[in-house]
């Protein structure tokens, strides 16, 4: 690291493709791949899509996607197509689930890389890459098998497609906008085509182009042409799955899941207007601190305060990140999912306020991001002398925590292997020095090396801190469901349910339908009682719901497993009320409230299960 700080390497680094070709290489394996198989499915995003693509291969339906054994409606079929390709290669686990979630995340950071240096130069694609891959957001959904980052690379890998058709005499490029937003809009579905034009129409009303300019741009997209690249990939399968479902799917797919979750109909609501200000604090943290600049640096571009040689392409990543911001805030349902097509274009702005305004807006706002920076050591410092403290010495959890907290903790912290705590160690340390080195490069006027070692130490943290996370998130969130639902795995005498929740990684790991209820008056008597031996139900539920099922039916429920705070039961006597499936809801006009149930829980019964040469 201590080289970084000499003008020689800097220089080296900024000039060499290959090196930074290497750089952005090693740091997305290490970031975004590695370990990336090693902690189990973490509900509820990260086991829809893993099950559905699981599903696909089992029932062998590659036209309709299928989750719990019957048709699901939430996205279109591409993410579903890409994980069952990597099962098939990789075997059905967790690495082949989150496998395209990785590559693609790779993808969107080199094709921001080269934008920055095919419109500006290799520095500034070095750091706008090296930004988005360092970004909190980006590795989270980089290390899961949501759809939100295939949907969002797609996204993005047209922004830099479109940048570099419009800025640059690269005319080869166009094709690469169709193609990508066909294969957004097969993700995702029409939110691709509304984004994008909504961006396009920002950047029109930014720029203020005259109509030669205007055809120009019109001309340098080959509209026509495009659109017959985009229909040809992306209509077909929507015409498929049309006729399988006698045009079910797409009806509730365009009414519920796209305008009914806009207009808030759905239970994902967040109707503060704020939300996402938060997320993009945390998801884009530190390089949040360099916003303000750049929006002061855009404004004024805007006004014809200043020159910029530049002023387009910048104006262009200005409106993309302030549309996609003020349409995902105009929504009633809100997830952070929905903001992170907004981090390639906030990436590049970043990178280029670093190289264009150094000497003017930039200046004042890198001092004050700078000091954060440098009180944030002290607490990261502080932080890695308890870390030591707690791992040497793991009891002490109980005496410094609350007696609830501490249970909770202290089975991850002492399931860790050591060398995953020598990582989040390491980590820290480079964190620690680079934010508290980089304070001192800036006092004394060392504005490049400055940026650079921010940026490289918080890429280097992120490779270090990214595996370790993920594996202390998934023990303290899921490790104990998925530990107590072993006992289901090799019994199929009787039905598996859920109590007051939606986990699609139980169908997973089970392989099996499970449905889902949500009182205990949904526990009815088993119409049969001759042989009760064989009219076995089986009841997943954590530490609330049991205590609600045993008040009603304790008599009734026998306990034959628990881990922590999960619970199953067996009754011989009791039987789950099916609630309605997703297509017999929406084919007979049932009412969905999402203010009824809890996040993800709509009402949804497992299909069967397909006998074995079906």
């Amino acid at each position: 690291m201590e080289s970084l700080l000499q003008l020689n390497a800097y220089q080296n680094i900024a000039s060499s493709t290959k090196l930074q070709l290497a750089i952005l290489v090693l740091v997305c394996l290490l970031t975004f791949f590695f370990r990336l198989g090693s902690y189990g499915l973490i509900d509820p995003g990260d086991g829809y899509f893993s099950e559905a693509a699981r599903e696909m291969i089992e029932i062998g339906n590659y036209i309709t996607p299928h989750l719990n054994y019957q048709i699901y409606f939430s996205k279109p079929i591409l993410i579903y197509w890409l994980i069952a390709s990597a099962y098939s290669f990789f075997g059905v686990n967790e690495f082949a689930a989150r496998f395209w979630s990785a590559v693609l995340a790779s993808f969107l950071v080199f094709g921001v890389y080269f934008t920055g240096s095919l419109l500006k130069d290799k520095k500034t694609g070095l750091m706008a890459a090296l930004i988005l891959a360092s970004s909190p957001e980006i590795i989270t959904f980089a290390k899961m098998s949501l759809v939100d980052m295939a949907f969002s690379s797609f996204l993005g890998i047209a922004l830099c497609a479109t940048a570099c058709t419009i800025f640059s005499d690269k005319k080869q490029i166009w094709p690469i906008i169709y193609i990508v937003l066909a294969l957004a809009v097969l993700t995702k579905g029409p939110a691709a085509i509304v984004l994008y034009v909504l961006a396009m129409l920002g950047y029109l009303i930014f720029s203020r182009p005259n109509k030669a300019q205007l055809f120009s741009l019109f001309s340098k997209l080959n509209l026509p042409f495009g659109m017959f690249i985009f229909l040809i990939i992306a209509l077909p399968w929507y015409v498929f799955v049309g006729l399988a479902t006698d045009w079910l799917w797409p009806k509730v797919f365009f009414l519920f899941e796209n305008l009914g979750r806009f207009a808030g109909e759905t239970n994902h609501k967040h109707p503060q207007p704020w939300f996402y200000l938060l997320v993009i604090a945390y998801g884009f943290f530190p390089w949040i601190l360099y916003l303000p600049a750049a929006s002061i640096y855009v404004y004024k571009l805007i006004k014809n305060k200043i020159d910029g040689v530049d002023k387009e392409p910048v104006l262009l990543f200005a409106s993309w990140a302030l549309t996609i911001f003020l349409f995902f805030s105009l929504s009633q349902t809100k997830l952070q999912t929905y903001i992170l097509p907004i981090f390639p274009a906030l990436a590049l702005l970043i990178a280029y306020i670093f190289t264009l305004a150094i000497d003017t807006v930039v200046n004042k706002t890198l001092r004050f991001a700078s000091i954060i920076l440098y009180v944030l050591s002290f607490i990261i410092g502080i932080a890695i002398l308890f870390g030591l403290f707690l791992f040497a010495i793991p009891s002490i959890i109980m005496q410094i925590l609350p007696k609830k907290i501490a249970l909770l903790v202290m089975p991850a912290i002492i399931s860790l292997p050591v060398f995953i705590k020598l990582m989040l160690i390491a980590g820290g340390c480079v964190i620690f020095w680079g934010f508290f080195k980089q304070y001192n490069l800036l006092r004394n006027n060392k504005w490049q090396e400055s940026i650079m070692l921010t940026i490289f130490s918080i890429s280097i943290a992120c490779a270090f801190l990214a595996a370790p996370v993920f594996e202390i998130a998934y023990q303290l969130r899921q490790a104990d469901l998925h530990k107590v639902i072993l006992c289901l795995k090799n019994l199929h005498d009787g039905p598996v349910a859920i109590y007051q929740e939606f986990k699609p990684s139980v169908m997973f790991y089970l392989e099996r339908p499970v449905d889902s209820f949500f009182s205990p008056d949904q526990l009815l008597l088993s119409a049969s009682q001759e042989n009760k031996k064989e009219n076995k139900q089986y009841i997943i539920a954590g530490k609330k719901g049991s205590e609600e099922l045993l008040l009603k039916h304790g008599n009734k429920l026998k306990l034959i497993n628990q881990i922590g705070h999960w619970y199953v039961f067996e009754s011989n006597e009791l039987i789950v009320q099916k609630l309605p499936t997703l297509a017999q809801t929406f084919s007979l006009n049932m009412q969905l409230s999402g203010k009824d149930y809890h996040w993800g829980t709509l009402p949804f019964a497992g299909g069967i299960k397909p006998m074995k040469g079906q």
